[in-house]
């Protein structure tokens, strides 16, 4: 097999060829090769396995056969519980690290019985997860976050060592987590708790149902200001795009579709090209977090910036979903990976932004929003587009409208007396 050679200087090579995965280290880098994976990818997958050889090493592992069976099921359980970053790194896309490697690993049939991701959780957070997307109906992201706490409550318990759901402690709990995070996160721990401590009691696996001594944190609506951008800091931002690389079209497209429509992140990552009908010159958005699609019209201007980034921008891709990475491995965007596309954008844009303005994909929506009420449309047709359930939704773009209203208000002349 021809070595392939990932980093520069020797040191880091032979680093990374000790332990418990080092004999397979050439397999890995030539499959990643192989698939197209530029230097850096392959320099954090194989980060990524050399912190998990570590730590099998720190449990007395020295052989891949352990990672088959339920013997490989527990330590890659008690791995996701040890990593110090365990909710970013497991809902990452499964293509990097860890389950890249445990895939090339089965591919050269050194190990053949791995578990799925889905066994990578207990057993009560499995039925739950199948509870939340069969009889809920919960987008995969809000049964991601259901999962994370409900595992992180169970970890806390010593469960199912204990078998036993105890109120003090996860009051304890609940008080320990939401210290962490801000106001507006903490009814996602509570939520979650709830709501598995609810199922828990109608499922018959607790004789009482402990999600009646659950309190949520006390949210008063409208209470803050959405961030939003002046309409020519919009253009300005726009405008400052360099169209002329692959890079730029395909991010010029991405934020036209964020301020014309004012679409979400998700919303953007998982646009197909099947859902533009030049024809008839519309876009169909799929999947809203609301339930409902939407039918909008193609403008011009945003049409013509998709045909030029899928004509001169997009890389050639098996994939259906419109906005691509530009560098290999060429897989479709995230929410997340819009989100941080778009920050930078905002960043290099030169357009003067508050110290504590939260510069993502809603900064787009928000003004979008706040701009239509200024051009006097209905709350009822701004929370259409923006697909709002709850018509309270589209009330706090009032509150902007009136700021900026005060921000050009006529200055009263003093009256003498």
């Amino acid at each position: 097999m021809d070595t392939v050679k990932v980093y520069i200087i020797p040191g880091y090579d032979a680093k990374y060829r000790k332990g418990i995965f080092g004999k397979y280290y050439d397999i890995f880098c030539s499959w990643l090769k192989k698939h197209g994976y530029h230097r850096k990818p392959m320099q954090i997958c194989i980060h990524s396995i050399h912190e998990f050889g570590k730590y099998l090493e720190r449990k007395g592992v020295h052989s891949i056969a352990r990672l088959e069976g339920k013997s490989g099921q527990e330590l890659l359980m008690s791995y996701k519980d040890d990593y110090k970053d365990c909710r970013q790194y497991w809902h990452r896309d499964p293509d990097y690290g860890l389950h890249i490697y445990l895939k090339v690993l089965k591919e050269a049939g050194l190990i053949t019985n791995l578990p799925s991701k889905s066994h990578l959780f207990l057993p009560e957070t499995k039925k739950y997860m199948d509870f939340l997307k069969n009889q809920k109906g919960l987008k995969e992201r809000s049964i991601d976050r259901h999962a994370y706490w409900t595992e992180k409550l169970l970890y806390s318990l010593n469960y199912p060592a204990t078998h036993r759901l105890d109120i003090d402690k996860i009051d304890s709990f609940i008080e320990q987590e939401c210290s962490k995070v801000k106001r507006s996160s903490k009814s996602n721990i509570t939520d979650a708790v709830r709501g598995f401590l609810r199922f828990m009691y109608w499922s018959g696996n607790n004789s009482t149902d402990l999600s009646r001594f659950i309190m949520s944190p006390i949210k008063y609506e409208l209470r803050t200001l959405p961030d939003i951008l002046r309409w020519p800091d919009i253009h300005k931002a726009i405008s400052g795009i360099n169209t002329n690389s692959k890079l730029g079209k395909r991010n010029y497209a991405m934020v036209l579709l964020l301020s014309t429509y004012g679409l979400r992140s998700g919303e953007i990552a998982g646009l197909k090209l099947d859902n533009i009908d030049w024809r008839n010159e519309t876009i169909h958005i799929t999947h809203r977090k609301a339930g409902k699609d939407l039918l909008l019209p193609l403008i011009p201007q945003v049409g013509k910036a998709i045909y030029q980034y899928l004509r001169k921008g997009r890389p050639p891709s098996k994939y259906r979903e419109v906005f691509l990475h530009v560098k290999s491995p060429i897989m479709p965007f995230t929410p997340a990976t819009v989100g941080k596309t778009v920050k930078l954008m905002l960043l290099s844009s030169g357009i003067k932004l508050p110290q504590n303005i939260k510069k993502g994909p809603h900064l787009f929506r928000h003004s979008f929003a706040t701009h239509m009420v200024n051009k006097g449309a209905s709350l009822k047709q701004i929370g259409d587009i923006l697909g709002h359930k709850n018509p309270k939704s589209t009330c706090i773009y009032t509150k902007t409208s009136i700021v900026e209203l005060k921000e050009v208000a006529l200055e009263v002349p003093e009256v003498l007396s």
